[in-house]
């Protein structure tokens, strides 16, 4: 195509087969994948010739988990008086004890199911009810982790700016705390916050927090709670310290997404996961749970503890997601496992389960480099690179 002032372009890109892009531009130390696309770039000049070649991979979208409600990707657990109004996935195991409902939900088309990957194990004891049955499935469910990188950069890509010095702590000495802190030291209570998109290192709720959401205009809020233990990230922070880098805690009786409409399909909170997830010293302001039968830690990434109302997505790809003692959950939970001890509700609802996709992800750039002039295999429009 023309550009004007005499200068043309012309490209040529593979299609997204391991054959396609095998011969094309690899950087050291990245690994390459089946589904890179190979794009090779000419450009003409008044006769002056310049080629780039670069290779690409489409990130992944973040899967419908909306449409189940609660995926544990190796495990689904819940102990003592749970409620799930949702269908139940995980390719490995799902265990209930005591008083677990698993119900259905017919006006949007909610089974109350339990649905287990060949070669998983489902187990069960005292009082479990599954209005749905159990049902053996063949594909896995693939949860992929988002992508962390578009949104880290400040301030196009993210609405960090936005908010005050009381809730947000930016940054210290060129590494970035990005601790977004309800009822901790100094910063308030309550909290409103505008729609957008945040990347947070920490985000530390305490006892009888309120974080609202305006929704303005409808718009979706989208947060990202990233980790030093992504390569690249900004993040930093010890893993034993009270609010460690990477996780998501709520202490006693707390409301999330609460009071404005209650609209958990415009809230989404996304984790990259730590490597100290359900291994790290317990939370300090975290009561294990201690029954006859079972014994709860408070070690995981994304922990709600006490009498939490949460009204929201949550995707936790590398991280457990554990909730304690009367805390209720409406919206969809998508994690590595799910931990679910002592009267905790979860329902899925119409307006989660209706909500669209996320789209087509992003293209990551693999490695470019400039290529000869021109091509040293004339019908091979990328060799020479």
């Amino acid at each position: 195509e023309s550009i004007g002032n005499g200068a043309r372009y012309t490209y040529y890109v593979t299609p997204a087969t391991t054959a396609g892009s095998a011969g094309c531009v690899t950087l050291p130390g990245v690994a390459t994948s089946a589904i890179d696309r190979c794009i090779t770039s000419v450009g003409l000049v008044n006769g002056v010739r310049r080629r780039l070649q670069t290779r690409v991979v489409s990130q992944p979208t973040i899967p419908a988990f909306n449409q189940v409600g609660l995926i544990g990707k190796s495990l689904v657990y819940a102990y003592n008086a749970a409620k799930l109004i949702s269908d139940v996935g995980s390719n490995e195991q799902v265990i209930f004890h005591n008083s677990v409902n698993v119900e259905d939900n017919a006006a949007i088309d909610v089974d109350g199911k339990v649905m287990i990957l060949t070669g998983g194990t489902y187990t069960y004891a005292n009082s479990v009810k599954i209005d749905g049955g159990t049902q053996t499935i063949t594909t896995p469910f693939d949860l992929t982790t988002p992508d962390f990188e578009a949104v880290e950069a400040t301030p196009t890509a993210n609405n960090n700016a936005a908010l005050p010095n009381s809730v947000f702590e930016g940054g210290s000495a060129g590494r970035a705390l990005r601790r977004f802190q309800l009822g901790v030291d100094s910063s308030p209570g309550e909290y409103t916050m505008p729609p957008g998109t945040y990347h947070f290192c920490n985000v530390r709720l305490g006892n009888s927090v309120k974080w609202r959401f305006s929704h303005t205009g409808g718009a979706r809020t989208r947060i990202f709670v990233d980790s030093p233990s992504r390569p690249g990230s900004i993040c930093a922070g010890p893993p034993a310290q009270a609010d460690p880098a990477g996780t998501f805690t709520a202490d006693n009786s707390v409301e999330i997404n609460k009071e404005v409409g209650e609209r958990e399909e415009l809230l989404d909170i996304y984790m990259y996961g730590t490597a100290y997830n359900d291994t790290r010293p317990n939370y300090p302001w975290c009561e294990p749970i201690h029954q006859p039968n079972e014994a709860a830690t408070c070690k995981s990434d994304f922990m709600l503890d006490n009498s939490v109302n949460l009204y929201g997505g949550v995707y936790a790809p590398n991280s457990s997601i554990q909730a304690h003692n009367s805390t209720k959950i409406w919206g969809a939970l998508a994690a590595d496992k799910l931990l679910f001890f002592n009267s905790v509700d979860f329902t899925l609802t119409g307006e989660m389960k209706g909500r669209p996709g996320e789209g087509s992800g992003a293209a990551q750039r693999r490695g470019w480099a400039e290529c000869r002039p021109v091509p040293t295999v004339s019908t091979d429009p990328e060799s020479g690179c």
